[in-house]
């Protein structure tokens, strides 16, 4: 019982680099040490068959940087610019592309199943504060309570997280009504500081889908209720076990379920289509952002050597 802090889970791309993931840290060393030992005995090969024909022309060269290359050509799913003569040097080649199948399969599958996984990481109040969710609370005629609290409470996360997040931003962007915040939960990353009376909304307005990644963190200690009788009365007695009875018949959970909506049950895991944002995959597009002037700078440095080494 008791306001609390209702959101969705965030998507895990949304609060982690999904791209490193897949993978424990045993396995990227274990596939990295494979394919080292794989590009030297490439170059090794390379470099025998190399002497072995005499410096024929279709034999590519036996440097460090050719081998790297065909390797990082190979695990890219690039293929390589030759084609070995010799048969060990083939065989370097066929481990090299089986390796690299299951690796880009393996690593292909997990990426999409994290793109629709939701993040598990927001369970308390600090990471709820630490998170990219928005906070916004419900309008109702107390809200002055709120301040009381704040200044009342000897908890330093929860005087931060209202200094913070809540009054950081115009009144008018915060304190929102139950039907306007609920919504907001369902189609944005929002939390919504609101009472139970919210999920009457959100099972009759969201699909079975959108219930299952549903999170709720107290920013309040919960409360009882409780029936206060006079030191001594005689009615104590009476009271405790006319309660006692009226929740071993079941009538108080039969009351409870009348006026209180529970959270909703996920009754169903499908999550529908999903569409992927650019923050999704944002980490592929740095990659890139730094590759691209990088590659200007080596193409820019080559041409000024050919043009030296020319003139």
């Amino acid at each position: 019982m008791g306001p609390r802090f209702i959101f969705r889970q965030p998507s895990l791309s949304s609060v982690t680099n999904i791209y490193i993931l897949p993978f424990s840290v045993a396995v990227w060393s274990t596939y990295a040490l494979t394919t080292i030992v794989l590009t030297v005995f490439l170059f090794v090969t390379q470099r025998l068959e190399r002497r072995i024909k005499k410096c024929q022309a279709t034999v590519p060269p036996e440097n460090w940087s050719g081998a790297l290359l065909t390797s990082v050509g190979i695990i890219c799913q690039q293929g390589c610019p030759t084609t070995p003569g010799n048969v060990s040097s083939r065989i370097i080649f066929l481990f090299l592309f089986l390796l690299s199948i299951f690796f880009f399969t393996s690593y292909s599958a997990i990426i999409v199943s994290l793109l629709q996984t939701p993040s598990s990481t927001i369970n308390t109040l600090k990471a709820l504060l630490r998170s990219p969710l928005k906070i916004v609370v419900n309008d109702i005629n107390y809200n002055f309570n709120y301040d009381n609290y704040v200044n009342e409470s000897a908890s330093a996360l929860v005087k931060e997280l209202f200094h913070e997040r809540i009054l950081s931003q115009p009144k008018q962007d915060v304190y929102l009504t139950m039907e306007h915040g609920v919504e907001l939960i369902r189609t944005g990353m929002f939390a919504f500081h609101v009472d139970m009376g919210a999920y009457k909304i959100i099972g009759d307005t969201w699909h079975d889908s959108e219930k299952c990644n549903l999170k709720e963190v107290f920013m309040f200690p919960a409360y009882k209720g409780a029936i206060p009788v006079q030191k001594g009365s005689p009615y104590r007695d009476h009271i405790s076990r006319r309660l006692r009875w009226l929740r071993e018949v079941g009538m108080i959970n039969r009351e409870w379920k009348r006026w209180v909506t529970e959270k909703p049950r996920c009754d169903t895991h499908y999550s529908g289509f999903i569409s992927v944002g650019i923050e999704d995959f944002y980490p592929a597009l740095l990659v890139l952002t730094y590759g691209i002037p990088c590659s200007l700078v080596a193409c820019n440095d080559i041409s000024l050597k050919n043009i030296r080494a020319a003139s």
